[in-house]
C-alpha cells in the first residue's frame, strides 16, 4: 500500500477549495483508487477504528474524479463524482487522504 498523508476537515469546504489547499500532488492514479480503498476497508470490514473515518466522508481526489468512502446501515459505500458535474461541500470529522 503506498504511502498517505490524512487530513482532517475542520470546516465546511468544497472539493474544490480543498483542493486549492492540498497543492500539486495530491492525486491519487485513476486505476488504482479502487484497489486502495479496497485495502483500507479489508482491515476496518465492520467500522472498526482505523485510518478511515467510520463516522464520516473519507475524500480521495484523482485527475478524473472525486471519490467518497462512507460507512452506512448496509456497510461501507463508495461514491465517485466525475469532476466535470463539479466538488460537493464538505463537513469537519470528513477525512482527506493523500499521497505522501
Amino acid at each position: 500500500m503506498p504511502s498517505m498523508q490524512v487530513r482532517n476537515v475542520l470546516a465546511r469546504i468544497n472539493d474544490d477549495q480543498i483542493e486549492a489547499l492540498l497543492g500539486e500532488r495530491h492525486l491519487f492514479t485513476d486505476h488504482l483508487i479502487y484497489v486502495l480503498i479496497g485495502a483500507l476497508i479489508s482491515k476496518q470490514p465492520d467500522g472498526e477504528q482505523g485510518p478511515l473515518s467510520a463516522d464520516s466522508d473519507n475524500l480521495f481526489y484523482t485527475p478524473s474524479s472525486f471519490v467518497n468512502a462512507y460507512l452506512d446501515d448496509t456497510g461501507w459505500q463508495i461514491v465517485k463524482l466525475r469532476r466535470e458535474l463539479g466538488g460537493l461541500p464538505r463537513f469537519p470529522g470528513a477525512r482527506i487522504f493523500t499521497p505522501a
